[in-house]
């Protein structure tokens, strides 16, 4: 009686869980052919073609301000400040007298040297003399002789020792920061001031990848200063090191620009510089997108129903210059690819594009940057 009892309860239950299911699929089945009923979510975007350009390549590098002038006056031997003369920031003459040490000493003993020289130069004359009546031996001439050569040596070398402790300026020029006063004792090879030379030209020496070197010398070079873009410095490459940096596998090499108010020796700059033509596909700058992977752009493609669908596609860049870039790979002249709106595109989504003007088609030319860290 029992199991009959939980016989029907077990196949009423199992009898309402079907009827429950069959009315839940049969309400998903109408919300999917409801759903099916409206048309696919489509994106409206710009396109372009591509199409293959001639474009004039560009390297750009850092680079180091170099003075052709640059000198770190210091005293080569010892002694106590006599005189500064001259004023931190300021100009300097070539020739000047910038730094006295004091010579007391030395030129006392240069008068003595000077007295024993002037006496040594008479005996050697009353010598001669006698000589020339043989009075006395050829000997005895050339002992007074030697004499007097050694005691102008001692001037020679006492004149020396003076100009070592007086320091001028070798070449016109700008003199740095110094702290010194008179009376102040120095100790040899003491850094006095930096000296900058007054010349209307300035040096930049920057590197370049050698298996990327394609810049030789008489190419000419943009500067750039950093925080002022409006900015723009002309100048020529005028030397190359003659062997690759064992270290870093790149070469050296130095360019020459007018001299500038806003550029100081070791200042770091930006560098342009032209590269061969290359031969690209040119798109406008907005089509490229980047995420963790890379670049890439969406291609326009026609599915089997003839509608357009958006498809992801690596590139690789050649460089983006003016709001146009240019890819080395990834897209082939003849492709369609979405520009302005390509943000909004996931892969295989339905498009409506809006044809816009082709920039390969309205320029026979452009430029393209290659950022060379070196």
């Amino acid at each position: 009686m029992n199991v009959k009892r939980w016989t029907l309860t077990i196949f009423a239950c199992a009898l309402i869980v079907a009827l429950l299911g069959g009315y839940k699929y049969l309400q998903i089945r109408k919300a999917i052919t409801f759903a099916e009923s409206f048309p696919e979510t489509s994106v409206a975007v710009e396109s372009v073609v591509a199409a293959y350009s001639d474009v004039q390549g560009y390297i750009e590098t850092t680079g180091e301000i170099v003075a052709p002038q640059l000198l770190e006056l210091r005293n080569e031997v010892a002694g106590r400040i006599e005189t500064v003369n001259f004023v931190s920031g300021q100009r300097v003459e070539k020739g000047a007298n910038l730094l006295q040490l004091d010579v007391a000493e030395e030129r006392a003993r240069l008068q003595a040297a000077k007295a024993r020289a002037e006496l040594a130069r008479i005996e050697l004359k009353r010598a001669e003399k006698l000589r020339i009546q043989r009075s006395i031996s050829e000997e005895a001439v050339d002992t007074a002789r030697s004499q007097y050569a050694v005691a102008k040596a001692d001037i020679a070398a006492l004149n020396a020792q003076i100009r070592k402790k007086t320091l001028r300026a070798p070449f016109d020029a700008m003199a740095g920061i110094h702290s010194l006063e008179p009376g102040q004792i120095l100790q040899a090879n003491t850094l006095i001031s930096n000296l900058v030379g007054l010349q209307d030209y300035l040096w930049v020496d920057f590197y370049l990848p050698f298996e990327r070197n394609e810049v030789t010398v008489g190419d000419r070079l943009q500067l750039g200063l950093r925080g002022q873009p409006e900015v723009h410095i002309d100048g020529e490459v005028i030397a190359s090191e003659s062997v690759i940096s064992a270290a870093s596998r790149s070469i050296r090499l130095r360019g020459k620009i007018p001299d500038h108010q806003a550029l100081k020796h070791n200042a770091s700059v930006d560098i342009k510089l032209p590269a061969r033509k290359l031969r690209a596909v040119r798109l406008p700058a907005n089509a490229v997108r980047r995420d963790t992977v890379g670049e890439f752009v969406y291609v326009l493609l026609s599915d089997s129903e003839g509608a357009l669908r958006a498809y992801r596609r690596p590139v690789q860049l050649a460089g983006v210059e003016s709001g146009v870039a240019m890819i080395k790979s990834g897209v082939d002249p003849g492709d369609r690819v979405a520009t302005i709106g390509a943000f909004k595109l996931r892969e295989n989504m339905l498009v409506k594009p809006h044809l816009a003007d082709n920039p390969a088609e309205s320029h026979d030319s452009g430029a393209s940057t290659q950022r060379v860290q070196p």
